[in-house]
């Protein structure tokens, strides 16, 4: 499999380990990524109106709980999908 030659450089995690560009990502491809690393909290962050950097934090209870996870939470429009996914509390 041919890698994307946006992904060869770029230093995002989720980028290396779907072999994709962040505008690519499905909800699938979340999922299975979350759930293969193990994670139990996502952080979803945007910009808000106000001009500051806003960060929504998700406990992940389960699998179904994370398909309801919406990814389109006043995000910009330029960008796909989470700016962070963050492992789970030690």
């Amino acid at each position: 499999m041919s890698q994307h030659p946006s992904v060869a450089l770029n230093p995002n995690p989720i980028v290396q380990a779907l072999g994709k560009p962040q505008a690519e990502f499905t909800r699938e491809d979340l999922v299975r990524y979350v759930r293969e690393q193990g994670i139990g909290m996502l952080t979803l962050r945007y910009d808000a109106g106000d001009g500051r950097l806003k960060a929504l934090h998700f406990v992940i209870n389960s699998e179904e709980h994370l398909q309801r996870v919406r990814y389109t939470t006043k995000r910009n429009p330029s960008r796909s999908g989470p700016r962070c996914v963050s492992r789970p509390w030690p």
